[in-house]
């Protein structure tokens, strides 16, 4: 028997997912976003939507269509967030010209994230016997851990700036690619794999958990570099943090600021951007 569990704020989720559906359409008649993501980011958000109401439990056909629906999103997301035509090219928000860099803002990633926030964020996510660890102290010391691992361990070089433009890139950087990444990483990955362990076997939840933060980890630092990059075990670090942070609080807002915070140290204080 498939067991299916529809929440009360199931409605008001539905109405906003709307609401970016009719943003994307609106973007991509303005010519900010392409055509393959306005069609593909309402499909994206029913899998998810859909995979957000099987419950935990040991029926096979439920374990079964819980994960062809999540793999489904999972494929599907990291399609939207990395697939650009080639003849698109999002707007340019700010040129750095003393970097040598420009910010685009990627906008399907953030509508993707969006919708799995809509979908998937909870307070605690679904691990409510997680430590409390004193959340703040946790993300101040684990951004710097990742900033100093960067500096003496990776040798990138110490470059204090403050350059022109930086509110913009610490509104795209946090609103778009941030957040973004977390809520991919933490809610519909390492969550929802920790999820579909518990259903497919008797596993204890907190083996789930730390399977599904290694595995998180993983696809983290691939997602940012190929692993034969010597930057590669930097981001696999990174992402062992914000995965690390997450479990032990339990907390997307702990992750996010974590990942932030890591972001805006680096920005600012050391050689911006990788050449990856």
């Amino acid at each position: 028997m498939v067991h299916l569990s529809w929440q009360p704020a199931t409605q008001k989720r539905a109405l906003v997912s709307v609401a970016l559906v009719a943003l994307s359409l609106t973007l991509y008649v303005s010519g900010t976003l392409a055509l393959t993501s306005a069609v593909a980011l309402p499909i994206f958000a029913l899998l998810v939507a859909l995979h957000t109401s099987f419950k935990v439990t040991r029926s096979r056909l439920n374990t079964l269509l819980a994960a062809s629906l999540w793999l489904l999103a999972l494929i599907s997301g990291f399609a939207i967030a990395l697939y650009r035509p080639g003849n698109f090219t999002y707007p340019a928000v700010h040129h750095f010209s003393e970097l040598g860099f420009t910010l685009y803002p990627n906008l399907a990633k953030a509508l993707a994230g969006y919708f799995i926030i809509i979908w998937l964020w909870e307070p605690y996510g679904i691990g409510q016997g997680r430590t409390r660890a004193p959340a703040a102290l946790l993300v101040g010391v684990s951004a710097l851990a990742v900033l100093c691992a960067a500096s003496f361990v990776f040798k990138i070089d110490w470059q204090p700036k403050l350059p022109d433009g930086i509110l913009w890139f610490v509104l795209i950087n946090f609103g778009i690619t941030v957040v973004a990444e977390e809520a991919f990483f933490r809610l519909l990955l390492q969550d929802g794999l920790a999820k579909l362990v518990l259903m497919a076997s008797a596993k204890k939840q907190r083996v789930a958990q730390w399977g599904a933060a290694a595995v998180a980890t993983l696809l983290f630092a691939l997602a940012h570099a190929s692993i034969t990059h010597p930057l590669f075990w930097l981001f696999l670090l990174a992402g062992g943090v914000y995965a690390l942070v997450y479990q032990c609080t339990g907390r997307f807002s702990a992750a996010t600021a974590t990942h932030f915070g890591v972001n805006i140290l680096h920005f600012t204080l050391l050689e911006y951007p990788l050449t990856l």
